[in-house]
């Protein structure tokens, strides 16, 4: 046998047991117990990660570490508050620590993920096919990728979208009171997660009054009881937002589309059309372009007849998703909305494994799919390790997590600060909250998050400004501009300010460099 016939062997050979490892990985995923056990082994290892591997958090974490110094009704109007409200309770567990936003995070990553399994379970007849529709999230990137590393209010919305789906089922199946007051429940939570949560439940109400049998249930006397537990969950919230005059917080929500209505209307529909058909897609990838490979049976037409119990969630869902396409595209055409609103897709595995199911898809695949899914999976604690030590070597990315927070809070003590407020300039990297960390006690504001204000502190103490120099010009300047007029002081106090470096946490060399200003007995309410 020649050199070239041998290694085309090897490599079949090595394909062929690779195949079959995958395969019998799926295997075991494809039932409940062992797919429950895999997903809390799994979120339980993230959260071991990034809550006490890292010096500090991205700058997601440290918004929920600079609102958790207090609990209010609202943070602004820009986010509903239950995230950070989770936060403070976890903090009464964990502490002012990483760990009470990790814990926070991947509980609810966790229970989306079984409480999709739970939901796929009663519209499945197979269990395989249900745990492998669970699975599929893993192969969506927001999800899988994105929202481990950087989101808060959609990881929440997500689980209360899912939780709000399965509770409609329960009531479809038995009509229960308690599934109606669950239910509210859930709409009142999800809509505290994140206000695109509307969207989705507003679609999937539109698309249940559609079909005859749902509609009977949606609109029987209990659903008043939805809308009381809705409501009563919402109200201190309302009357927060009912009482703020300052618009939707410190940063815009949205922009403007490039094309509008007023001026071109076929173009701006043309462009705002494609634009939602391509992130719609990009936020599917890559399960999206997966799904042909392994399930290329579920684009032909149905084989099932009639309107069985599956084929009726089936359409519901996709009318459901239709009816979430125009809405965004409305969106898309008036204020260009970013990737964070395709979360309200997050059903749309369910629909299409359905859909893959009654159209004759057949269960070989799905063996080899959740194997595929288990890869992707791993492939997220070790690429978060990967940018953990190799992110500081690159100078034109920013090392969120890497910045020496424990090292500058002691170099802050050494030069005095003994407890009082630090303002810090949060425009780059999240200081107030991650040194929050490290310095518990003070108190924090920043121009950043201007809507925000903690409470004063119960012994006036020192106050200490503080911010990074190396990512913008004139940033000193613009520091001294704002704190001088908040606090009334000259702006040339900032002439004289301290520099500090600090090698960064595994950071190869490279340094991070902070100035600050410490007022002894403080200024203002800056003390």
């Amino acid at each position: 046998m020649s050199t070239s016939a041998s290694l085309r062997r090897l490599a079949d050979d090595g394909l062929a047991a690779s195949g079959a490892m995958l395969a019998r990985v799926g295997e075991a995923l494809l039932t409940r117990r062992r797919f429950t056990l895999a997903v809390l082994s799994y979120f339980l290892l993230l959260f071991a990660i990034q809550g006490f591997l890292f010096p500090g958090g991205v700058n997601d974490d440290s918004e929920q570490l600079l609102y958790s110094q207090s609990f209010q009704f609202g943070y602004g109007l820009r986010n509903p508050p239950l995230y950070t409200w989770l936060v403070i309770a976890f903090q009464r567990v964990f502490g002012v620590s990483l760990a009470a936003l990790a814990a926070v995070k991947f509980l609810l990553l966790a229970g989306t993920y079984l409480l999709f399994a739970a939901t796929a379970l009663r519209v499945f007849d197979d269990e395989r096919w249900a745990m492998a529709a669970a699975l599929a999230p893993l192969a969506i990137y927001f999800v899988a990728w994105d929202a481990v590393r950087n989101y808060t209010h959609s990881v929440l919305m997500v689980c209360m979208a899912v939780l709000t789906f399965y509770c409609l089922l329960r009531i479809i199946d038995a009509g229960r009171w308690w599934w109606y007051a669950a239910l509210g429940l859930a709409i009142g939570a999800g809509t505290l997660a994140k206000y695109n949560y509307l969207l989705f439940a507003g679609a999937l109400l539109v698309s249940g009054l559609v079909d005859p049998d749902y509609r009977r249930r949606l609109m029987e006397r209990r659903m008043a009881l939805t809308l009381l537990v809705a409501a009563l969950a919402l109200l201190p919230f309302t009357i927060y937002a009912m009482d703020q005059s300052g618009g939707l917080g410190s940063r815009p929500v949205g922009r403007k589309a490039d094309t509008g209505l007023t001026t071109a209307p076929l173009s701006a529909i043309q462009a705002g059309l494609t634009h939602l058909l391509v992130a719609a897609a990009s936020f599917l990838s890559p399960l999206l372009p997966m799904l042909p490979l392994f399930f290329w049976r579920a684009f032909r037409p149905l084989r099932q007849p009639g309107n069985g119990p599956r084929r009726q969630i089936m359409n519901l869902l996709g009318r459901a998703l239709v009816v979430l396409l125009a809405c965004v595209l409305v969106l898309e055409l008036l204020v260009a909305p970013r990737i964070h609103i395709y979360f309200i897709f997050v059903l749309f595995p369910l629909w299409f494994f359905l859909r893959a199911r009654l159209a004759g898809a057949t269960s070989e695949v799905l063996a080899r799919f959740a194997g595929t899914m288990a890869v992707l999976a791993l492939l997220v604690p070790a690429a978060i390790l990967v940018k953990f030590a190799t992110d500081p070597l690159k100078a034109g990315r920013k090392p969120y997590v890497n910045l020496p927070y424990p090292a500058l809070a002691a170099s802050l003590k050494a030069a005095g600060f003994a407890g009082g407020t630090i303002y810090s300039w949060d425009e780059s990297y999240g200081i107030s909250g991650n040194l929050r960390l490290y310095l518990p006690a003070a108190r924090y504001i920043t121009p950043n998050f201007a809507h925000y204000a903690p409470p004063a502190r119960p012994i006036p103490g020192q106050c200490l400004a503080i911010w990074e120099i190396d990512r913008f010009e004139g940033i000193d300047g613009r520091v001294a501009e704002d704190f001088g007029r908040r606090f009334g002081m000259a702006p040339g106090f900032i002439d004289d300010a301290r520099l500090v470096e600090l090698p960064m946490v595994n950071g190869w060399g490279r340094m991070a460099r902070f100035k600050y200003w410490l007022f002894p007995e403080g200024i203002g309410d800056c003390r």
